[in-house]
């Protein structure tokens, strides 16, 4: 068994979303989607990550089929959700992913 096969899926986006050393904002591609004084939500191209200004921690959430065109982090920074092809809700503290729905439908 690899060692990618025991890793939760959010592990498993995180360590292959994230070839490059140093932090993921400092990347000439990287966009940012949303920013308050403790969260920065952006995008690498069509991978999104976000970052937590306090602790320099930074946590892949979701690869899209393209880039990523909106977030929003909640009030006390302990979830995003963030839109692309589809909305994803990530929760900070258990560090879930949870699909919300195709955007398809909305429109």
């Amino acid at each position: 068994m690899s060692p990618n096969a025991r890793r939760s899926y959010s592990e498993f986006l995180f360590y292959n979303m994230h070839p490059f050393n140093g932090y993921i904002i400092e990347r000439p591609g990287f966009k940012p989607l949303y920013e308050n004084f403790v969260m920065i939500v952006g995008h690498f191209y069509e991978d999104a990550y976000s970052f937590n200004k306090l602790t320099k921690e930074e946590i892949g959430i979701f690869r899209f089929y393209s880039d990523p065109t909106c977030a929003v982090v909640g009030s006390n920074n302990d979830w995003c959700l963030v839109g692309g092809h589809i909305l994803v809700l990530k929760t900070f503290y258990d560090r879930t992913l949870r699909p919300v729905g195709d955007l398809k439908d909305i429109f």
